[in-house]
């Protein structure tokens, strides 16, 4: 698994077939190609290092997966076992775990290329992102999650939430929390809209009446306090 930022990508390097496909499903999240896909010396297994981690497709288990930097904890898969194919897990698992979390809303493009009903509802606004997490799209009734770690007190997780227009209500809660996690609502400017500040694993709610544009959902680990950096807490945002 990865375990530091690579280099930048290499020219002439390109995702094809599985990789392609799964690259088709998360988008920037799964950075451009650092080498071209090659084998593991060690096994049957093949591999590919990207920007923002490590594509690895396993033979004994014919599944597609993504590894993100910096420690290779937080993984993505194609999956035919769920709806829309792309699930998403935390911890030390290469294949993913019996309860892994599926990514219950993909992008309209590449619904379409993996063969998705020309009738399914479009999914045109993206509208929750995070680092290492991949840009989920939202249109109204949505609830798009993404799920992430602390690493030490004092850290915040920054999460974009693209309003798709004005009037729209948007409501975030976080949840799972393996420690005392605060957050808070700011717009484009730097000013803080709201914020959260329950004691201990109290989930934290927000919900606003919001003109469209650009937020930022801040999840904050107060330097005082004590983190869990195995475990991850889940950011969901639902637009009505």
């Amino acid at each position: 698994m990865p375990a530091e930022e690579p280099a930048p990508s290499a020219p002439g390097a390109e995702f094809v077939l599985g990789f392609a496909q799964l690259k088709a499903r998360m988008g920037p999240v799964m950075g451009d190609p650092v080498e071209s896909e090659h084998g593991n010396a060690d096994n049957c297994d093949t591999q590919q290092l990207t920007s923002t981690g490590l594509a690895y497709w396993r033979c004994s288990t014919n599944v597609v997966s993504f590894a993100a930097f910096p420690d290779g904890a937080v993984h993505w898969a194609l999956s035919s076992a769920v709806e829309f194919g792309l699930v998403e897990w935390t911890g030390p698992d290469a294949d993913p775990p019996s309860g892994a979390a599926t990514i219950a809303a993909v992008d309209a493009a590449a619904e379409d290329a993996s063969g998705g009903a020309a009738d399914d509802p479009p999914f045109t606004t993206q509208c929750l992102a995070a680092g290492s997490f991949p840009t989920l799209p939202c249109a109204s009734g949505d609830s798009p999650f993404a799920l992430a770690t602390i690493q030490n007190p004092g850290d915040t997780v920054t999460f974009e939430v693209n309003v798709p227009q004005s009037g729209e209500r948007v409501a975030a809660e976080l949840v799972d929390l393996p420690a005392d996690y605060d957050l808070y609502l700011v717009d484009g400017s730097g000013a803080i809209v709201g914020e959260s500040v329950q004691e201990g694993t109290t989930p934290e709610q927000l919900e606003f009446d919001l003109p469209g544009g650009m937020y930022y959902l801040y999840v904050y680990a107060d330097p005082g306090r004590l983190v869990d950096a195995q475990r991850a807490f889940r950011v969901e945002v639902s637009v009505t």
